[in-house]
């Protein structure tokens, strides 16, 4: 018996492929690799809000939506029951008066309100007294304001507050036209790092919204006025792309400038879709949308008519993690409009896409083609017919959809396969060099075929090979057995090639994501589960290295660096009293230094230096008790360790992992404290020279402790006597 022949197979599934072999297309739509029918999204209009006049929306990561009205009043919107709950009104809740509001943002636990004063004077509002008021979510209380720039100017007036997944605070200052990225490194603590990212506009831009993209991006929508200002006579609209890295910033306009448009409300979807809000001199075009390709806006029709009234331009949108937008028009009412997903019809008007292929080369002349799978997801309602055409020559191949005759190979009874496969074999007779494919998806407004796969098998190949020469003799029993073995062939084959492809899964680099976590388990990697993925593989990868020095100071300093990007710097109390001058089994010798690398030295205060302090149970006495200032610094428990971290953009879920490796990777007898060193100087605390210290303009802080600039003066503007006051006569009281 001779062996059955090799097969091979020529498999598309990425979109890379569906487009390099991709001859003819109509109405198709490839979506994170997948082929399906074209389709739009539909919005459609929900007045929940109808009775709440908006100042300003901001929505959190649980797709909470938060709502200000002009009233100081605070709404909560639950977008999956649909319910909008009035929490109270901020006036009678806070310790501080409100101004007017003029934005808000949210992010994980804090809440975002910035107000101002606003003063008529000669028929001209002045905009002053701007503040920046953080509020905690669950109980609204204040953390912190800010009222002075990266300058130590006034704030100008905020027209939006964005908080991205990262704990990053980007706020818009219109009127300046300027841009400022506001990091807390702490919610609890009111230091923050304030970098002014003012960018150059025209003369006479004036932005009042901002969005983030999927990506980290900013877009801005701007509006450059030409000639006379009031009149608006010539205006042209356009949206700036700001893409921030640590190094620099790039600014880009996206999309082409329309004239005599003004661009006012920007929102950027889930699918990274940019919206933006306006109107058109003339034209009511509250809302378009950036066309696929960036040549055009497109005008999103649906959004129109309330109760037969035109709505007029929006001033505010925001899109939540659903696709769902929310829209301020210009009389402070907020609409909801539900995105639906809407399949497209083709030109013949059916619900149907249709793909025509390259031809694909076998490489040899009369090659018997075997057999197709197709992997993708088949619901109930929909089709999925594939044809194909087989020929020597290129010459022969279709010029269209209906130049040729096409050999039907997936029929419609191939549903009883279930959703997610079509297996098929090329029944007729088809030999020759070159194949052909035509996919057609049909479906309807709602529902579609996904293939993400298409696998096709040559040459000709059977399992009736094993059997005996009698099976082989009549052609037409010979057809009906191969296609009967066939469906075991089927399902070894895919055994089979799990098989002969089983190293992949040992792969770090090219095993599936599901797969890592059991992976990691067999080498006793520690992860959880939403870790992000590369950073599973890092481990999984360096997993024998990381094991040989487990329980070691140099293992959990690759650890952590692995997962953060950055050497920790691991002080154990030992070090402080050795100065780093010396061995752990050599005591120190100030005449002979042994030089460490920078990353790997840390630099001690002398073991004798203490410092006072007054505990706050004991202020009252005044009692004031000294203390070694290694002590503060390092604790006195004797296998107690410090991890540094001179990382002040770690935000919290990072430092709980980080939390995590130390546990993993610590001795059994050690206990440890993580900090993340601040970007400054503070005598007394943790800062290190050429590691953590910043030299910023000074400033008046106020938190856990007080700190005065340089320019601070301290006074009382009034020279009387005052009830619940502290008062002397002779010294401050003036009796008249």
């Amino acid at each position: 018996m001779t062996a059955i022949q090799e097969s091979n197979y020529k498999r598309i599934n990425t979109q890379t492929l569906f487009e390099d072999f991709k001859n003819i297309g109509d109405n198709l739509s490839l979506e994170l690799g997948d082929l399906r029918i074209d389709h739009n999204y539909v919005y459609n209009q929900d007045d929940i809000f109808k009775d709440v006049t908006v100042v300003d929306v901001a929505l959190d990561r649980c797709n909470t939506l938060y709502l200000v009205d002009f009233e100081q009043n605070l709404y909560i919107f639950h977008p999956n029951e649909k319910t909008l709950v009035k929490i109270g009104n901020l006036q009678r809740i806070l310790s501080l008066t409100l101004n007017v509001i003029s934005a808000i943002g949210v992010d994980r636990d804090t809440i975002y309100i910035a107000d101002y004063v606003s003063n008529d004077s000669n028929y001209q509002t002045i905009k002053m007294g701007v503040r920046l008021i953080a509020l905690t979510k669950k109980d609204l209380q204040i953390r912190w304001i800010l009222t002075t720039g990266p300058d130590g100017s006034p704030l100008n007036q905020i027209y939006a507050i964005e908080c991205d997944n990262r704990g990053n605070i980007y706020i818009l200052e219109g009127s300046e036209k300027r841009l400022l990225y506001l990091n807390i490194v702490d919610a609890c603590y009111p230091s923050f790092r304030l970098i002014d990212l003012t960018f150059k506009l025209e003369n006479e831009d004036f932005p009042q919204s901002l969005a983030i993209g999927v990506d980290g991006s900013l877009y801005i929508p701007v509006v450059s006025v030409e000639g006379n200002k009031s009149t608006l006579s010539k205006i042209k609209g356009y949206v700036l792309k700001i893409l921030l890295t640590k190094e620099e910033k790039s600014i880009e306009i996206i999309g082409p400038k329309i004239s005599d448009f003004s661009f006012s409300g920007i929102a950027v979807d889930i699918w990274n879709q940019i919206f933006i809000g306006g109107s058109k001199t003339g034209d009511q075009l509250p809302i378009s949308k950036l066309s696929n390709n960036e040549d055009a806006w497109d005008s999103l029709t649906t959004y129109k008519l309330t109760n037969e009234t035109p709505i007029g331009s929006s001033r505010k949108l925001i899109s939540d993690f659903k696709g769902n937008l929310y829209v301020i028009n210009n009389k402070d009412k907020l609409t909801l409009l539900n995105c639906k997903e809407s399949n497209l019809q083709n030109k013949k008007g059916y619900f149907e896409g249709i793909y025509i292929s390259k031809p694909i080369d076998s490489q040899v002349s009369d090659t018997h083609w075997h057999r197709l799978l197709l992997e993708g997801d088949f619901e109930k309602g929909t089709q999925v017919d594939f044809q194909y055409f087989v020929s020597n020559t290129k010459e022969e191949g279709p010029k269209d959809s209906e130049s040729i005759k096409w050999q039907n190979c997936v029929s419609k009874a191939s549903a009883i396969q279930g959703n997610n496969k079509r297996d098929a074999l090329f029944i007729d007779d088809a030999k020759g060099r070159y194949l052909w494919f035509k996919l057609i998806l049909s479906g309807n407004e709602v529902l579609s075929p996904v293939v993400s796969s298409i696998t096709i098998f040559f040459p000709r190949v059977s399992y009736i090979e094993y059997l005996p020469g009698i099976y082989q003799e009549d052609s037409v029993s010979k057809g009906l057995l191969e296609r009967f073995l066939a469906i075991f062939e089927s399902i070894f084959y895919e055994i089979d090639f799990t098989i002969d492809h089983i190293s992949h899964y040992f792969d770090t680099n090219g095993t599936p994501s599901k797969f890592l976590s059991w992976l990691g388990s067999w080498l006793a990697v520690s992860m959880d589960e939403d870790w992000p993925e590369d950073k599973k593989r890092i481990f999984i990868r360096n997993a024998i290295s990381l094991y040989k020095k487990r329980g070691t100071r140099e293992g959990l300093e690759e650890s952590i660096e692995l997962f953060t990007g950055k050497k920790p710097f691991v002080v154990e109390r030992f070090q402080a009293f050795k100065e780093c001058t010396g061995t752990i089994s050599q005591p120190c010798n100030k005449e002979k230094t042994i030089s460490l690398p920078f990353q790997e030295r840390i630099f001690f205060p002398p073991s004798d230096l203490k410092v006072k302090d007054c505990p706050e149970n004991k202020a009252a006495a005044g009692e004031v008790m000294e203390e070694l200032l290694i002590d503060r610094l390092y604790g006195t428990e004797r296998f107690c360790f410090y991890v540094l971290l001179a990382d002040p953009d770690l935000d919290t879920t990072a430092q709980s992992r980080v939390r995590r490796i130390i546990e993993e990777q610590k001795p059994a007898h050690t206990s440890y404290e993580l900090k993340v060193l601040e970007p400054w100087f503070y005598l007394d605390m943790h800062t290190y020279l050429e590691v953590n210290t910043v030299v910023t303009e000074p400033k008046f802080v106020v938190g856990k402790t007080s700190m005065i600039g340089r320019d601070t003066v301290l006074y009382d503007t009034e020279k009387a006597g005052q009830i619940e006051r502290h008062s002397r006569v002779g010294v401050d009281i003036l009796l008249s």
